[in-house]
């Protein structure tokens, strides 16, 4: 990635550069709301669904931009020269990061994918040890996870399978009424 290349517009939703002659470079912008969208879906689903996985999905998320926080701090690398605003360092890159649990320099880019896998396999091992030694269990068992109507179902029932199961017990009762309607009508 050139330090030197012309002239950058700012998406004004997110402060993300772009070149304005290059379509690929607007449609990365564009792609930079994936993260904020992403917290958005997490939200949705953690209320509408009441699964634990998604809750335990979005609790990664946050641990991860956690600790792409402190790496941040840590390394101290400067946001690319190109960029005229933009407050904090820019190593490791915290939308490579967030994708890989994006768009600096390669270098941040990297780290940042690398730091998003760390924390992707960190927090699988995290939510694997919640669920083999029962504390994920004893945890939805709790009065809290009751009166927030928690439950655990992804891991055990395909959602979409079951979505096909509960259609076609309505298709049963309508094709039943169906008939019942008709054999009334020939009586």
């Amino acid at each position: 990635m050139s330090e030197d290349a012309g002239p950058l517009a700012s998406l004004s939703l997110t402060h993300v550069y772009y070149d304005p002659t290059d379509p690929v470079s607007l449609l990365c912008a564009w792609l930079a709301l994936v993260p904020q969208a992403l917290v958005i879906v997490y939200a949705t689903l953690s209320i509408s669904t009441r699964e634990i996985e998604v809750l335990l999905t979005f609790a990664g998320q946050l641990a991860c931009e956690a600790a792409n926080f402190l790496l941040k701090r840590l390394i101290k690398e400067a946001r690319p020269t190109r960029i005229p605003t933009g407050k904090g360092y820019g190593m490791p890159s915290s939308h490579a990061q967030f994708v890989a649990f994006c768009y600096h320099t390669s270098k941040q880019v990297l780290v940042g994918s690398v730091a998003g896998i760390v924390c992707a396999i960190g927090w699988f091992l995290v939510t694997l040890v919640l669920r083999t030694s029962g504390v994920l269990d004893t945890f939805l068992a709790s009065d809290l996870a009751r009166a927030f109507y928690l439950r655990d179902l992804v891991v055990h029932e395909d959602p979409c399978w079951a979505g096909w199961q509960r259609w076609n017990i309505q298709e049963q009762g309508r094709t039943s009424a169906k008939t019942a309607a008709s054999k009334q009508k020939r009586k």
